[in-house]
């Protein structure tokens, strides 16, 4: 019998269906000649030739329409999980993406508490606003933070006014020099940054 056997793909994966249903066509070809001569070999008349093709024939188109099937189940189960795997991604970004948002908006939350804990300790104060929020993490809404903003900024005046010797509601006069507000800027950054006297 003669070496049929070849490569379809021939190492490429790009084949396209033309080139594989010619290669299928010629090993269909060679292999009915050789059953041919085989068959005559064993005393089988043409009739009797042509049936055993038509058998033969079927039997193969059964067992690749099942490899087919099994084929198609395999790559409908493969790309399900794909899908899945691809959600199970977009679930963990979204994740990522909150924890992120949530980690920034805490450190902020505490840069400002602290900010006005350094403040309350020039001023010998000790400023008490809402509680904490669960695990002693400060409350993170908006709210809270508006509030410790202008906790911050009013403190600030205070010990612009201290250093000053004025009373605060004053310190932004419109007959006071532009200086002063210099002065709260550059005081306002410092503490904003950590930079002021602790």
């Amino acid at each position: 019998m003669a070496d049929t056997h070849h490569d379809p793909g021939g190492g490429d994966g790009g084949v396209d269906d033309t080139n594989r249903e010619r290669f299928l066509e010629q090993i269909i070809d060679a292999t009915q000649s050789e059953l041919t001569q085989l068959w005559s070999a064993f005393g089988l008349s043409e009739e009797e030739q042509q049936q055993q093709q038509i058998v033969l024939s079927a039997k193969v188109e059964k067992a690749c329409e099942a490899r087919l099937n099994a084929w198609r189940g395999e790559i409908g189960r493969a790309t399900t999980r794909v899908d899945e795997l691809e959600g199970e991604i977009r679930v963990i970004q979204r994740q990522f993406q909150r924890n992120e948002v949530r980690n920034n908006r805490v450190a902020e939350m505490r840069k400002l508490q602290a900010q006005l804990g350094r403040l309350d300790q020039k001023l010998g104060t000790d400023t008490t606003f809402l509680p904490p929020g669960e695990n002693d993490l400060p409350d993170l809404s908006d709210h809270h933070k508006e509030i410790l903003q202008n906790l911050v900024q009013s403190k600030l005046l205070e010990v612009l006014a201290q250093e000053l010797q004025m009373e605060s509601d004053q310190i932004f006069d419109a007959e006071l020099d532009v200086r002063l507000k210099v002065i709260f800027e550059s005081n306002y950054a410092a503490a904003r940054w950590g930079g002021a006297e602790g």
